[in-house]
């Protein structure tokens, strides 16, 4: 395998492994170790290229001075590296087959080392999980970030709920390894990682209320909009709110015709003494009007007021007179009243008039204003029924 794949420190990220891990080295050169992780961080091969040349540097190594050295490597390269190396690291085939390897007790190694491989598969374990933790918060916060509560998409809010459960079961892991971990680092990105889950878990529950909250104010939106819907005026034949009422009525409404069909007009109005006058002989009323043009009528209309309550009565009685006397059916002759005969009848009513004392006005009060909007009316009514004649 090496054969195919070249010397492991002939790479870049190698030479500084091989360099920082030599045994005539007297402490850890920090330059180089924090070299090798930006090498790993910045280039694409670097994570694979670092694992082959600490395998090379682990395996079979039994200068523990080298061994202890390479260890720290690993050890700086796990705490300064991301995701794609701790891959790597937490991997079966190099747990397994390099760290494992060494503390087995064919090898016999330093008790030292012994507690330095278990604390490196502990911590690789656990940066690993610790990778999955933080991907989930980033995942769960953007979707947080981007769905609007209401209006967010079935599919879209089932991954929400689910990254809520997976995080707080994580997150029940992570308060456990708190109280048991003795690094300090490991104990304070243990700490880190809950504090990013307890936030992103505020924003879930108040996205949650929000999302409640608006699903509440749709239903009763809806709710009230069917009701309006069905109060709203429809003259449609096929409308509820139209026809819906009228099912306990036992007799329908009078049609419009029908109600103006009942008005009683009343035989005060022109039109129904015209109506009464139709079977008049019209030379005898071309006569009559011709007769009472004199000066009988001018005098009358100067001594009778419209607000005399008596004269009015004498007019109407006239009319209803006049209406008896050409009301008779058949070709029977209809005998007139004579124009000295109605002259006598307005002098007599004229008399009447002025012997009557002045009423004194009535009070004003909201009762009796359509009295006296109907006395005004008579006389109105029996003038005209005066001039038509």
């Amino acid at each position: 395998m090496e054969f195919l794949l070249g010397n492991p420190f002939s790479t870049p990220v190698g030479q500084c492994l091989e360099k920082a891990t030599d045994g005539s080295l007297q402490s850890e050169d920090w330059t180089l170790n924090m070299e090798i992780c930006d090498i790993i961080n910045e280039t694409e091969e670097g994570p694979k290229d670092a694992i082959r040349a600490l395998k090379k540097r682990l395996n079979g190594n039994r200068n523990y001075r080298e061994v202890m050295l390479a260890l720290t490597v690993l050890e700086t390269c796990v705490k300064n590296c991301g995701h794609r190396f701790h891959i790597l690291v937490a991997n079966r085939d190099f747990i397994d087959g390099v760290l494992v390897k060494i503390i087995s007790p064919k090898n016999n190694p330093p008790t030292i080392v012994q507690d330095k491989v278990l604390a490196l598969i502990q911590i690789a374990r656990l940066r690993s999980e610790l990778d999955v933790v933080r991907g989930n918060t980033k995942v769960m916060s953007e979707m947080l970030t981007e769905m609007v509560p209401g209006q967010e998409d079935s599919s879209d809010l089932e991954l929400l709920q689910e990254l809520n459960r997976t995080c707080r079961a994580m997150q029940q892991r992570i308060v456990e390894l708190i109280s048991r971990v003795s690094n300090e680092e490991v104990t304070e990105e243990l700490l880190h990682v809950n504090d990013d889950l307890n936030n992103v878990f505020l924003r879930y529950e108040r996205f949650e209320r929000y999302r409640s909250g608006r699903s509440a104010q749709n239903t009763s939106n809806g709710v009230l909009n069917e009701v309006t819907e069905d109060n709203l005026i429809d003259l449609g034949p096929g409308s509820p709110a139209v026809v819906s009422p009228m099912v306990g009525n036992t007799a329908p409404p009078s049609s419009l015709s029908s109600q103006l069909a009942g008005l009683d007009l009343g035989t005060e109005s022109v039109s129904g003494t015209l109506s009464s006058l139709q079977h008049c002989n019209p030379q005898d009323d071309f006569d009559m009007f011709a007769q009472t043009r004199g000066n009988s009528l001018a005098e009358q209309r100067k001594t009778v007021t419209y607000e005399d309550p008596q004269a009015v009565g004498g007019l109407a009685s006239a009319l209803d007179v006049r209406k008896q006397n050409t009301g008779v059916k058949g070709d029977e002759p209809e005998e007139g009243v004579t124009s000295e005969e109605f002259d006598k009848f307005l002098e007599e009513r004229a008399k009447a008039a002025e012997m009557v004392p002045n009423l004194p006005s009535p009070p004003v009060e909201a009762p009796t204003l359509p009295i006296n909007t109907s006395g005004r009316k008579k006389p109105e009514h029996s003038e005209d029924a005066l001039f038509a004649l």
